[in-house]
């Protein structure tokens, strides 16, 4: 069975983290994880959202704060505000079982002219792409709901961890050099399944 999937091209991610399941915050049992995504659209994209009339909240973040909460530049400086969209994807069952590999959120990166798969590259903030969103209506609730279906980075920003003041001192590297991107075939569904191609 086809996915119902939304693709927003040409946005911002912050805090992606698809290369492993990071824990559910709002999780009390601490069983649940996820994977997620945080992206920045521009005035016009979100419009085009909220038309949508999707189960998905666009949050609003003064331009002037945004650098100190997402730790890159606001993409569109000559906005009052930076619009923000995160998506997540449940990567465990109720009972905190894992679910199937083929099922987690996919990271592609633009290489040399081709298209690449490679989850475990780690995505930095401002990096700039596209994103896919999977589109679930629930017949019961009466709304359709939004999860993280993949990413493709068009302009990969390295990753960046808060780095060691020792390690700096030392001039050993505060941050993590991302490998080149590599094909992969570990994410495959199931043969009997539609195969979706990617963006």
């Amino acid at each position: 069975m086809a996915k119902n999937l939304l693709k927003i091209e040409n946005v911002y991610f912050a805090f992606v983290k698809i290369d492993k399941p990071q824990k559910n915050k709002f999780d009390a049992s601490g069983l649940l994880k996820e994977f997620g995504a945080t992206v920045v659209l521009s005035k016009e994209q979100r419009k085009q959202f909220k038309e949508q009339k999707l189960n998905k909240t666009v949050k609003e973040v003064d331009t002037a704060d945004f650098e100190s909460k997402y730790k890159f530049a606001p993409p569109y400086p000559d906005q009052d505000e930076q619009y923000i969209l995160q998506v997540t994807k449940k990567a465990t069952y109720q009972d905190g079982n894992l679910k199937a590999e083929w099922t987690f959120p996919k990271a592609y990166f633009e290489k040399e002219g081709s298209i690449v798969l490679s989850n475990a590259t780690l995505i930095g903030n401002g990096s700039f792409g596209d994103v896919r969103l999977e589109l679930n209506y629930n017949e019961k609730l009466g709304q359709t709901n939004v999860s993280l279906d993949s990413v493709l980075i068009k302009r990969h920003i390295p990753y960046e961890s808060k780095g060691d003041e020792w390690a700096s001192a030392a001039g050993v590297p505060t941050y993590v050099e991302a490998p080149t991107p590599t094909p992969s075939t570990s994410h495959a569904p199931p043969a009997d399944m539609d195969d979706d191609l990617p963006f």
